[in-house]
Parts: C-alpha cells; structure tokens; sequence
C-alpha cells in the first residue's frame, strides 16, 4: 500500500460535514473533489463524488462523468484514470515534487474544474530525532506501552504538523505550533507538515475550498515516517 493511499482516509474523514455546506434549495448537484499530492510519490490517489441538493450522503462520479488531468509546473500532464473496484476513486500518475505547483483542471458532469496548489519544499523535525526513536514509556494501556517525547518542527510552505499513531500533548491529532510535548504509542510514526490549502479543507470551520466549480480540495504534504523502539 503506498503512502499516498494511506493519506486518503484523512481528508475523507472531511465529507460527511461536506454536504451541510450545500444549501437545501440549491436545484444542482456540486462535484466534491478530495486529493493530496504527498511530496516523493508517483501518483496521486483522487476521491470524486456528488453534494446532492438535499443534503443526504454524497454519491460517487461515474467514469464517464469525470474528466480532470492534474499538471504539473513543466507542462507534464496526467489524465485521471479509475482506480480499485469503488466507483468514484482515480488516480493521476505525476510524480509530486517539493517546491513544485500543480494544477487541476477539467470538468464533472458539465461543471469546469480547476484548482491549484503548492506542495511545501521542506518539512524539517528537529524532535524526536533520527530515523528510529528509542522511547522509554511512562504508561501503558491493554494495547501497549505510550510515552512522552519533546517535539519541534520546520518547515518552508506547510502550516500545520498533524501525526498517526500519536497525540500532541494536550490530546490532538494536529498543531499549528512548533515546539511541544508528543504522545506516542504502537511501532510506527508519520508526521505529516501540510500546506495551507489542505490545512484550511481539514481542520477550519466552516471547512474551505481552494476549487472552483467543486467544493473539496487540491492540497498537498510532506511525510516523514519513523520507527519506535520500545525497551
């Protein structure tokens, strides 16, 4: 499984409050577009549905609905093609780079598409150091030990660090600060260092978008990923 998919369930933890973004006695249905370019992958994994006028769940965009080609600074461009079983998941192949803007652009149903982002060009952890973290645990629950490391990142064109298999102190899945305490647990760490346009779709409310003719989001991320050594 790539790192890429493994970022996918992130931002679709987003699309249930989605659909109140859509006012009741809007007559059309608008296209909700949820992609991450993550920084040294080859491809990009895209979820394409539906806000319907009513509010009930979004439904998934046909094939033949979905006409979108993400393109990169160089002119490169990659056609998004259907991916897995699920209807409603595409995938472009175009390598992300750091530093690097993409573009999306295109059309669901009859609605023009295009967004646009930057993917951060460093994301720097100064703490915890190192590839492997030794951990001494000042805890544990019936799945296992936790412990309480220092933090501190950097990074050029990301605003918020957000973590798996971890909590800022106090309890919380992401930060917008630099330094801090973190709370780890299980064997594996991803931090992740977002750039605006990702940040603002997951994590502000109401949720905004950086599309126009969708709702959703073209954001991108850098990923560092570190092993805990437990005594």
């Amino acid at each position: 499984m790539t790192s890429c998919r493994r970022l996918i369930p992130l931002v679709l933890a987003m699309a249930g409050s989605c659909r109140n973004l859509v006012e009741n006695s809007s007559p059309a249905r608008t296209p909700l577009i949820e992609a991450m370019l993550v920084a040294g992958t080859p491809s990009t994994e895209v979820r394409v549905r539906w806000l319907e006028p009513d509010g009930s769940i979004p439904t998934d965009a046909t094939t033949a609905e979905v006409v979108l080609t993400l393109v990169d600074g160089s002119g490169t461009r990659a056609g998004l093609e259907p991916f897995g079983a699920a209807p409603g998941h595409f995938r472009a192949r175009l390598a992300i780079s750091t530093g690097h803007r993409y573009s999306l652009v295109g059309s669901v149903g009859a609605q023009r598409i295009e967004a646009s982002t930057t993917v951060p060009s460093r994301f720097t952890v100064h703490s915890p150091a190192g590839d492997s973290l030794r951990v001494s645990p000042t805890g544990t629950t019936a799945s296992g030990p936790f412990g309480v490391v220092p933090f501190q990142w950097s990074s050029d064109g990301a605003t918020v660090f957000a973590v798996e298999s971890g909590y800022f102190v106090p309890a919380a899945s992401y930060t917008t600060a630099v330094a801090g305490q973190l709370l780890l647990f299980g064997s594996r760490l991803r931090l992740l260092a977002m750039n605006r346009d990702l940040a603002g779709y997951l994590y502000a409310s109401p949720a905004e978008t950086n599309l126009t003719g969708a709702f959703g989001v073209l954001g991108a991320a850098i990923e560092i990923r570190k092993e805990i050594i437990w005594p």
